[in-house]
C-alpha cells in the first residue's frame, strides 16, 4: 500500500500542479539526465528524520544547480489515511487554499487572470480530454510529445532521451525514494506506523537491484505500471511555460494518484572540458514575440506586467517558503519565477494564504525570464545569410553573418536606420525614429572577401545632371541607348565605348562581365598608380624616463620593425622617425650613411632640418634602420624626467610640415600633459572635456594646416598623469585620425596591447584625400554630418580615411514620396591609397517606402538607432552637462517607444510594456550606454578617459559600438558540442552563446572571454576546475601567476589538445567578427586590477550611482505613461530624476 502523504512529501510537485500538468497533456516522464542513470552518489540526501531532502522546484531544469533545502517538519499524529487524496475542496480545503491564481501567455506578454470560482466553471473541460499544449509538438520547440491514448511506449528521438507518452487518465504507480525496498500494490498491507523509521544511505558503489528504470532509480515490482517523472525536459530554445500556477480542475469523483519520486537535481555531472554536451548554467532567455497567438492582430509586440496595483500578477509571484531552494552565487535568480508552496498536509494545522508585503510586491512584478535580454535575441541571428536584395531588414551588426552583394551594399559598408520609410515628414516625425545612414567606407567586409574594382576606358558613367554614378538601379531604354538616373530622372545617353545590347526584358547583354550593374559596393580607378602620389608614414615618440624605463619606447620600436618586416606592403615606401624630450630629434637614414643621423631641432624654431633621407623605403635603408632599432637606448642614455617642457606641439607640427607636399598620417605617443612651448596646456583642476582656453588654438591652428596638407594624426596616449587629451585631440579629430587611450598602463597588462594596436592602425587600409558625397532620390536630402570629418559645401573632406573610420549622414524631406515606391541613396568618396592609385568608392542603397506605421517599426535597424543616439550624445556632452545628455537620450527612446505603443497598441492594458520586436533591447542599451565612462556622472572619471570614450561613439561603426555599450561575456568552460568547431553548413567558427551582463550569470568555478570590441580577455574564476586550466596553460591553480606568465603558457601549449584548440579558434572567430586581424588575449584572474574593472561591466546590476535594469524598465514605463497622459510636467521631473540614478 502506498502512503499519499509520504509521497507527498517525497515527490518534489504539489498535487495541483501535477494534476494540472496531466490535464495540460505533458508527458509525467521527461528527463533532463542521460539513460545509463545517475551514479550511486547522486542519490538525495536524508535529514535526521528519515525524509529525503526535497529536489528544487525549479520549473526550467538544470542539472548542474547545486541547491539545498530543509525538510519540514515530522508529522504529529498518528492517524495517516491510507486513501489517495482527492482535489475536492471540501476533502482538502488547504488545496483550494494556497493555489496560486491561473495565468494566461501569449505572445504579449503575461496576462493574470482570476481562477473560476463556482464548481460548475471547474466542471466545463471533461476530465478524459487533455488540453492541447501552446506550442507546437514534435517539433524540438516546446519540447513536449504528443498525448496518446495507447498504451505508453518508449522512444528515442533526437534529444536522446526517452520520449513516453502517458494515458489520458493516469494509471496509480508507486513512489519511491532510491533508498528505500519496493512496495508491491498490495491492498492488505498494513499501514506503516506513525513516525518513519531512520533510513540509512547507502554507501556508495553498492551493487543496485536488477529491476531499475532508464534514470538509475529502483523500480516497483509493479511491472504494469508505467514509471512517471514529474520533470519536464530541459531546451535551450524552450519559452518558459507562464500557466505554471494555473488552478487546478476540480474533479470530485477522480482520486488524486500517487507521484513518483523526482529526480534528484542535487546531483552535478562531472565537468568534461568536451563531449557530452552540457546545459548552461543560466536560464534561456526567451525573447519576445516567440509565442504565436492568433489573438493580437499587431505583431511584435513585446508585454511586460508592470503595474503596481496589479494584484493578479502579485498573486501569481508567491513568496519564497519553507523548503524550496535557496538562491546561490552563480546561479539565475528567481525573479519572477518562484515555485507554488507545498500543499498543505492533513498532519498540519490549517493557515491562511499568506499575503506579499509591499517589498516582495517590488521583488516580484517582472517575470527575468520575459525581460528582452540580447543573449537570447541575438542568437537567434546566428549563421544568418543575408542577400542585400532580400525584403527582410538585415541582421545584427554584431552577429556571425555571411552577406551576399546583390545590388544593395553590404550592411558591413552601410547601415540606415529605416529601410522602409514614410511618405512625409509628418509620419517620420509621428514615430521618432531617426532617419540617418552609417557608412564605412572602406571596412573590413570578412569572409565576404573585397570589393570588385573597376576599370573603364575614360572613366566611370556619370550623370549628366546630377554626376551620380552608374548603379544597378538605372534601367536601359531603347535598347540600350539610353538609362534613365533613378536619382533625377534624367534620361542619359549611353557612351559608345559602353553600349551593349539589352535583351527583351530590359538586362544587358554584357550583365555577367560588369560588376557595377550587379553588385551594391564597388571601386572605379580614375588614375593608375604614381610614385609621386605615395604617401609618408611618420612615427613621433616620446623620449623619458617612463618610457625608458617601463619599456614603452621598446614595444614601439618592435611594432615598427614587425611592421616593416612582416607586413611591408601594408605600408607606403616612404617611413620617417622623430623622436623628442624637451627637443625634437630628425632622423636620417639615407642609404648612402654609414650610420643613421640626428638633426636637432629646438622647440622655439621649428622647421623641416631634412630634406633628403627622412622619408626613406625601409627595403633600401634596411641595414641603418635596424641599427637604430637595435641601439636606440645608447642614443638616449640619459633620459629626461617626465616633468619637464616636453616638446610635443613643436613634434606635431614638424611631422606635419614635412608630409606637406606628398600627404600622409603621423603616428604621435606621449605620456605627459604637453608642458613645452608651443602649444603648452596648463594643468586644470576640474574634469573638463571642454578644450582648454590656453594651448588647444595652436592645435586647432595644425589640424586646419593638417587637413590642408591630406595629413592624418592618430593619437596614441599612455597617460602617467592627467595629459588633457581634449585640448589636442583636434589633431585627430579633425583629420580623420584615431585616438588610443590606454588608463592606468602596466606593462604587464598593456605591452601587447599596445604592440598589437600599433600594428593594427598602421597596416590598415587607408585612403588620403578623401572627399566624399551622398546622393539620394528625390524628396530626400542631406541635412547633417557626424563624424571625425570636415564640411565644405555639403561636401565631406576628410585628411585621411581608415577602414575602421565611419560616417553618419542624417536625411530629411524636401517633398512627399510615392507610395509603395522605392528610394535611393548613394554614397561617392574619391580617395588616394598608398600605392598612389585615384579611386572612386561607391555605396548603393535602396529603401522601401510604405505608409503603414507597423512596417516602419518592424524593418528598423535597432543598432543604427543607438548608433545615432550615440553620435547626438557625444555632441552634446562638449555644450552641456552629463545630466542633461541623458536626460536627453532618454526622453528620444521614451518617445519612440510611447509613438510604437500609442500608435500600434493602444487596445493594450495601460499597467502593461508594449515593445516593438525590432527594437526591444533599446532599454538595455540606452542604460548600458549611459554607464558607460563618457556620460556617468561619477566624478572619478578622468577627462582623457571620458574623451576617449566620446571620440569613439562619434567615428567607430555600428559593429563597434554596439559591444562597447555591452560587452560579450562568453562562458568556456560548459562548451556545447559544436563550439569551437567550423559549422558544417557555414564557413565560420560556432561560438557560444553569451550570457547576460549580471553577478548573478558568473559561476565561481568558471572561465569565460570577455570582449567590448576592442579587447579580448580570458575571465578566470577563484575556483575554476584544474582539467581546464591543464587544458589551457598546464597548470593545476592560477594561484600566483600573473598575465605574461599565463599568456607564456598558453601560447605555450599551441593546441597541443582539443580544447585549447577550441579556445583557440574562438577567440580566432571574434577577432575576425570585430574587423581585426589579430589580438592580443589578457589574461584575468580574482584579485588581478581588471577583475574589478570587468565587475563594473554587469550593467544589468544596480551599482553604486546606477540602477538596475528592471528598475529602468520600471521607469521607462512609467514616462511612457506619462507622455500618453501627455503630462509634461511629471515626465520631464522624471526624466531628470532618473538621469541623476543611473
Amino acid at each position: 500500500m502506498s502512503y499519499p502523504n509520504q509521497q507527498q512529501q517525497q515527490s518534489g510537485y504539489p498535487q495541483q500542479q501535477q494534476q494540472q500538468q496531466q490535464q495540460q497533456g505533458y508527458p509525467q516522464h521527461q528527463s533532463g539526465y542521460p539513460q545509463q542513470g545517475y551514479p550511486q552518489q547522486g542519490y538525495p540526501q536524508q535529514n535526521q528524520g528519515g525524509y529525503p531532502v526535497q529536489p528544487p522546484q525549479q520549473h526550467q531544469y538544470n542539472p548542474y544547480s547545486q541547491q539545498t533545502s530543509s525538510p519540514p517538519p515530522p508529522p504529529t499524529t498518528n492517524n495517516i489515511s491510507s486513501a489517495p487524496p482527492t482535489t475536492n475542496s471540501a476533502l482538502n480545503p488547504s488545496v483550494q487554499q494556497i493555489s496560486p491564481p491561473q495565468s494566461m501567455t501569449n505572445n504579449t506578454g503575461v496576462y493574470s487572470q482570476p481562477p473560476p470560482t463556482t464548481n460548475q466553471q471547474q466542471q466545463q473541460q471533461s476530465p478524459s480530454k487533455s488540453q492541447p499544449p501552446t506550442q507546437p509538438i514534435n517539433n524540438n520547440m516546446g519540447g513536449y510529445p504528443q498525448q496518446s491514448s495507447q498504451p505508453p511506449t518508449t522512444q528515442q528521438y533526437q534529444g536522446g532521451y526517452p520520449q513516453q507518452t502517458s494515458y489520458s487518465q493516469q494509471p496509480q504507480t508507486n513512489s519511491l525514494s532510491p533508498n528505500q525496498p519496493p512496495i508491491t500494490n498490495n491492498t492488505s498491507a498494513p499501514p506503516q506506523p506513525t513516525g518513519y523509521p531512520q533510513q540509512t544511505p547507502q554507501p556508495t558503489g553498492y551493487s543496485q537491484p536488477p529491476m531499475t528504470n532508464n534514470t538509475g532509480y529502483q523500480q516497483t515490482t509493479n511491472t504494469s505500471q508505467p514509471p512517471m517523472n514529474n520533470y519536464q525536459q530541459y531546451s535551450p530554445n524552450q519559452p518558459s511555460t507562464s500557466n505554471m500556477y494555473q488552478q487546478p480542475q476540480q474533479q470530485p469523483q477522480q482520486p488524486q494518484q500517487p507521484q513518483q519520486p523526482q529526480q534528484p537535481q542535487q546531483y552535478q555531472y562531472n565537468q568534461q572540458p568536451y563531449g557530452q554536451p552540457q546545459q548552461p548554467q543560466q536560464q534561456p532567455q526567451q525573447p519576445y514575440g516567440q509565442q504565436q497567438w492568433n489573438s493580437n492582430p499587431v505583431p511584435g509586440l513585446q508585454n511586460l506586467s508592470l503595474g503596481p496595483n496589479n494584484q493578479q500578477q502579485q498573486q501569481q509571484q508567491p513568496p519564497q517558503q519553507y523548503g524550496q531552494p535557496q538562491q546561490q552565487y552563480g546561479q539565475p535568480p528567481f525573479v519572477g519565477q518562484q515555485q507554488p508552496p507545498p500543499p498543505q498536509q492533513p498532519w498540519q494545522p490549517q493557515q491562511p494564504p499568506q499575503q506579499p508585503n509591499q517589498q516582495q510586491i517590488e521583488d516580484n512584478r517582472i517575470n527575468m525570464s520575459k525581460v528582452p535580454s540580447p543573449t537570447a535575441i541575438l542568437e537567434q541571428f546566428n549563421t544568418y545569410i543575408y542577400k542585400t536584395n532580400s525584403d527582410v531588414s538585415p541582421p545584427p551588426s554584431t552577429v556571425q553573418q555571411l552577406v551576399i552583394d546583390q545590388q544593395n551594399a553590404s550592411p558591413n559598408f552601410i547601415r540606415s536606420t529605416l529601410y522602409t520609410i514614410p511618405e512625409n515628414e509628418d509620419t517620420l516625425n509621428l514615430i521618432h525614429i531617426p532617419f540617418a545612414i552609417h557608412v564605412q567606407p572602406l571596412a573590413y567586409n570578412g569572409i565576404a572577401g573585397e570589393v570588385p574594382v573597376i576599370r573603364t576606358p575614360g572613366g566611370p558613367i556619370q550623370c549628366k545632371r546630377c554626376h551620380s554614378y552608374i548603379n544597378p538601379f538605372n534601367p536601359f531604354t531603347n535598347g540600350g541607348k539610353y538609362f534613365t538616373c533613378r536619382f533625377c530622372e534624367f534620361e542619359n545617353q549611353v557612351p559608345q565605348e559602353y553600349f551593349s545590347a539589352t535583351l527583351p526584358n530590359g538586362q544587358r547583354t554584357d550583365y555577367e562581365q560588369r560588376p557595377e550593374l550587379q553588385r551594391g559596393s564597388y571601386d572605379f580607378i580614375k588614375t593608375e598608380a604614381n610614385a609621386a602620389q605615395v604617401p609618408g608614414y611618420v612615427f613621433v615618440i616620446e623620449i623619458s624616463q617612463v618610457t625608458i624605463n617601463s619599456g614603452i619606447v621598446e614595444n614601439i620600436i618592435n611594432a615598427i620593425r614587425r611592421i616593416l618586416n612582416e607586413r611591408y606592403d601594408s605600408v607606403p615606401a616612404k617611413v620617417g622617425i622623430i623622436t623628442y624630450d624637451t627637443e625634437v630629434h630628425f632622423w636620417s637614414f639615407k642609404p648612402t650613411y654609414a650610420y643613421p643621423q640626428m638633426k636637432v631641432l629646438t622647440a622655439d624654431n621649428v622647421f623641416v632640418p631634412v630634406n633628403d633621407g627622412f622619408l626613406v623605403d625601409y627595403r633600401e635603408s634596411k641595414q641603418l634602420m635596424d641599427f637604430f632599432f637595435d641601439n636606440f637606448k645608447t642614443f638616449f642614455k640619459r633620459p629626461q624626467p617626465s616633468n619637464q617642457p616636453f616638446a610635443f606641439g613643436a613634434a606635431v607640427q614638424a611631422a606635419a610640415m614635412s608630409l606637406e607636399k606628398i600627404g600622409g598620417r603621423v603616428f604621435t605617443f606621449n605620456t605627459t600633459l604637453p608642458k613645452g612651448s608651443p602649444g603648452a596646456i596648463a594643468k586644470r583642476a576640474e574634469k573638463s572635456i571642454q578644450p582648454s582656453p590656453n594651448g588647444s588654438q595652436f592645435y586647432k591652428t595644425v589640424a586646419t594646416e593638417c587637413v590642408a596638407k591630406n595629413v592624418s594624426v592618430d593619437l596614441f596616449v599612455i597617460p602617467t598623469e592627467i595629459c588633457d587629451v581634449p585640448s589636442y585631440a583636434q589633431l585627430a579629430t579633425a583629420t580623420g585620425g584615431h585616438i588610443n587611450l590606454y588608463n592606468n598602463y602596466s606593462a604587464e597588462v598593456h605591452s601587447e596591447l599596445l604592440t598589437s594596436d600599433i600594428i593594427h592602425y598602421v597596416t590598415m587600409e587607408f585612403g588620403f584625400n578623401a572627399t566624399s558625397k551622398v546622393r539620394s532620390s528625390r524628396g530626400i536630402t542631406v541635412s547633417a554630418h557626424y563624424g571625425n570629418i570636415t564640411e565644405d559645401n555639403g561636401l565631406i573632406q576628410m585628411a585621411g580615411v581608415t577602414s575602421d573610420k565611419s560616417i553618419t549622414s542624417v536625411l530629411k524631406y524636401d517633398d512627399k514620396l510615392k507610395p509603395k515606391s522605392k528610394a535611393y541613396i548613394q554614397f561617392a568618396m574619391i580617395y588616394t591609397n598608398i600605392k598612389g592609385e585615384t579611386r572612386i568608392r561607391i555605396h548603393n542603397l535602396r529603401l522601401s517606402v510604405d505608409s503603414a506605421l507597423t512596417n516602419l517599426f518592424k524593418d528598423s535597424d535597432l543598432d543604427s538607432i543607438t548608433t545615432y543616439f550615440a553620435r547626438v550624445a557625444s555632441k552634446e556632452v562638449l555644450t552641456t552637462t552629463p545630466t542633461t545628455v541623458r536626460s536627453n537620450t532618454v526622453d528620444k527612446g521614451v518617445d519612440l517607444l510611447a509613438s510604437y505603443r500609442k500608435n500600434c497598441a493602444s487596445d493594450k492594458k495601460a499597467t502593461q510594456l508594449i515593445l516593438p520586436e525590432g527594437i526591444k533591447l533599446m532599454p538595455i542599451y540606452i542604460l548600458s550606454m549611459m554607464k558607460t565612462p563618457c556620460f556617468r556622472l561619477s566624478p572619478d572619471i578622468s577627462q582623457d578617459l571620458r574623451y576617449f570614450y566620446l571620440n569613439l561613439y562619434t567615428s567607430s561603426a555600428p559593429s563597434r559600438i554596439i559591444p562597447l555599450i555591452y560587452p560579450r561575456t562568453y562562458p568556456i568552460h560548459n562548451l556545447l558540442p559544436g563550439d569551437g568547431y567550423k559549422h558544417p553548413n557555414y564557413d565560420h567558427i560556432v561560438l557560444p552563446s553569451f550570457i547576460r551582463l549580471s553577478a548573478d550569470q558568473i559561476s565561481q568555478n568558471g572561465i569565460y572571454i570577455h570582449e567590448d570590441g576592442r579587447q579580448i580577455m580570458v575571465w578566470i574564476q577563484q575556483f575554476a576546475a584544474t582539467n581546464y586550466l591543464r587544458d589551457l596553460f598546464g597548470i593545476e591553480s592560477t594561484f600566483g601567476y600573473t598575465n605574461s606568465k599565463l599568456s607564456q603558457l598558453y601560447h605555450s601549449l599551441n593546441g597541443q589538445n582539443e580544447y585549447h584548440q577550441r579556445i583557440e579558434a574562438i577567440i580566432a572567430s571574434i577577432t575576425q567578427l570585430r574587423g581585426y586581424k589579430d589580438r592580443p588575449v589578457i589574461f584575468v584572474v580574482q584579485g588581478d586590477p581588471v577583475d574589478a574593472h570587468l565587475r563594473l561591466q554587469f550593467h544589468e546590476d544596480k551599482g553604486v550611482d546606477s540602477v538596475s535594469y528592471i528598475d529602468f524598465l520600471c521607469q521607462i514605463h512609467k514616462q511612457i505613461q506619462n507622455k500618453l497622459s501627455q503630462n509634461d510636467y511629471q515626465q520631464t521631473a522624471a526624466a531628470l530624476l532618473m538621469a541623476n540614478t543611473y
